[in-house]
């Protein structure tokens, strides 16, 4: 068996080199400068469009309990529009309650149990049909007369946005992907 000898490495400062020099050193934070800057866009895009999908999702959920709650205790569950909100707007991006109804007269009163208080922000949600209200029957159905209520989901003086549709003859919710933030009172179905 041979043993094989390694030469001991010499750590001297000579055999090191002289490390970067100054400019160098200033040309790569150069470098990763305008990197940062460039990808700064990108990321204000994806903050952006995390705000408004995390609102979607919030709307959306906060809509299928209120369904499956109607459904499983036999009684009208209501969402509304938060009381901070402005009177008379269709503005669900100030917030939402979902709430059971047990004395059914549409308000929430002392003793009803409310489920979810949910604050969106930085997000605009308007009904289509200005509805400010939506009521969930026993069987799960929107007690409203609509066929269908439309909800963009958008953020402030941008052209898309999500779409969030509720059909009224089953009370299902269906949550679309990209819409159009124009809510007119012409695109009512």
């Amino acid at each position: 068996m041979q043993i094989r000898n390694f030469p001991i490495m010499n750590f001297s400062r000579a055999s090191l080199g002289r490390g970067f020099s100054l400019m160098e050193l200033m040309i790569a934070i150069s470098v990763m400068g305008i990197l940062v800057v460039s990808a700064a866009p990108a990321l204000n895009y994806l903050s952006a469009y995390g705000a408004l999908s995390n609102a979607r999702t919030q709307f959306v959920s906060a809509l299928r309990l209120a369904r499956s709650q109607a459904i499983r205790g036999g009684e009208s569950v209501l969402l509304t529009i938060r009381a901070n909100s402005p009177s008379g707007t269709n503005e669900w991006g100030d917030g939402l309650t979902v709430w059971v109804d047990t004395n059914n007269n549409n308000a929430l009163n002392d003793g009803e149990e409310v489920l979810v208080i949910a604050d969106l922000v930085n997000v605009n949600i308007d009904s289509v049909q200005n509805a400010t209200q939506l009521s969930f029957s026993s069987t799960g159905r929107l007690e409203q007369n609509q066929n269908k209520y439309v909800f963009e989901i958008c953020r402030e003086g941008e052209a898309e946005g999500y779409s969030v549709e509720i059909i009224s003859k089953s009370g299902g919710v269906l949550a679309k992907n990209k819409g159009n933030c124009n809510v007119t009172s012409e695109t009512v179905l």
